[in-house]
């Protein structure tokens, strides 16, 4: 049985299923029945053309071609290699049974929109993970705006930071300790913490199930913290590649924190690497709900109002500065759905190639992995224009000004503003 590699973007997920079905449908009695009705229509309607127009030519070039689609279409079997570029090792899944003609079309086009697609993005030089068939349309840009809402996994762990933001800092900035101005714009909490952990106040560790003071358990919380990166890189990556069957959760969860160091260097940003942006954003918003839940439990319902509406104000001003991207989201799925459409619809294109129709369907159809082929080179391009654009909206939503330079870096100043480009 011949091995034939599909290539797709992004697509694994679908397609592995398509094919799973495509071999166990056209191995099945069902199809042969469909097969066998779509012959019996094709005679009846090739002997009316010949009885009352003398289509002769006509009948020989139908059975001609309902000849070479039963000897090519029906016959021969394949083992299809379905292949992602977005997974971390390349391969989603392997069926066997799958009728050789489609997969060798969908072989040969997809081979080749590969093959140009590669050259291309090599080309426009984008870092290797963020390339469109690396990461797909949009992840790399997006990855960062999703890690801004990326906490603790681990409930206690949660429940311990928030309680040591709202008992240590927060409190520690309403009474002079620790100095407001540089909390709400630093980049680098972890550093900031480490430099004005107030030393005279306290907080209860649910971890510990003790109350401890701020200088004894912040190191604690840093191993925590550390250790929770990891997990939520594996949790997430769990979730994008659910499905993939053999899944390497260590090597998706490097993958996806290789994308994001690698994004924030595209974008200029200075805490450049995965660990250190995620333990910001887990710090930024334990800040926010220890904020939160201080003005709750105070009763003050002015001061909370006050902070939502300046919470969703930031957020919604991103927002707009960069409305109507969204709809590139839909380009590459849109180009799965066809995809998916075309292999899928192999059985119903085998019982029309059984009519007169046959050189018309086979045209139709197979020409059809023509233009499919053209969609991944071109929208390699649009994704480099994106990526692009999109370092514009997170440098205006993270820059600050040192007083020589433009820092790049989240806080919790600008935090909400760059979860908002998320939503382009």
């Amino acid at each position: 049985m011949p091995e034939l590699e599909i290539h797709t973007v992004g697509g694994g997920y679908y397609l592995y299923d398509i094919f799973s079905y495509l071999a166990a449908f056209t191995s099945s009695a069902n199809f042969n029945a469909l097969l066998y009705g779509g012959i019996v229509a094709g005679l009846l309607v090739a002997a009316f053309q010949v009885a009352l127009f003398g289509s002769i030519r006509s009948a020989l070039t139908y059975f001609l071609g309902t000849a070479l689609v039963l000897g090519i279409g029906v016959g021969p079997k394949a083992k299809v290699i379905v292949m992602d570029s977005t997974v971390p090792l390349g391969i989603y899944g392997i069926v066997d049974n799958v009728p050789w003609s489609v997969a060798f079309v969908g072989s040969l086009t997809s081979r080749t929109s590969d093959a140009l697609t590669d050259t291309m993005e090599t080309l426009l030089a984008a870092p290797d993970d963020l390339t469109y068939q690396s990461s797909g349309m949009m992840f790399g840009a997006t990855i960062l705006s999703q890690s801004t809402r990326w906490r603790a996994v681990t409930p206690l762990v949660q429940e311990g930071l928030v309680n040591f933001m709202e008992n240590c800092i927060v409190d520690g900035s309403l009474v002079g300790i620790v100095p407001t101005g540089r909390l709400a714009n630093t980049g680098y909490l972890n550093s900031f913490i480490t430099n004005n952990v107030p030393l005279s106040l306290a907080y209860y560790d649910p971890v510990l199930d003790a109350t401890t003071t701020c200088t004894d358990g912040w190191p604690q919380i840093q191993n925590r913290i550390t250790e929770e990166v990891n997990k939520v890189l594996l949790q997430k990556a769990a979730a994008k590649y659910a499905g993939t069957p053999s899944l390497n959760l260590v090597a998706a969860g490097n993958k996806m924190g290789s994308t994001l160091s690698q994004f924030q260097n595209f974008i200029g940003s200075t805490s450049a690497t995965a660990v250190t942006s995620i333990r910001q954003s887990m710090l930024l918003i334990a800040m926010d709900d220890s904020i939160q839940r201080l003005i709750a439990s105070s009763g003050n319902n002015a001061a909370m109002t006050a902070y939502q509406a300046a919470r969703t104000e930031a957020q919604t001003s991103a927002s707009y500065s960069a409305v109507g991207i969204s709809a590139l989201r839909w380009v590459p799925l849109l180009k799965i759905v066809f995809e998916a459409l075309y292999y899928a619809a192999f059985p119903i294109a085998m019982v029309l190639m059984m009519t007169p129709l046959v050189w018309t369907v086979l045209k139709g159809y197979f020409g059809g992995f023509v233009w499919l082929a053209a969609w991944d080179p071109l929208t390699a391009i649009l994704h480099s224009m994106v990526m692009k654009a999109s370092s514009g909206y997170y440098r205006e939503a993270m820059g600050q000004y040192n007083g020589t330079s433009i820092d790049y870096v989240m806080s919790f100043a600008n935090y909400l503003g760059v979860r908002a480009v998320e939503r382009l």
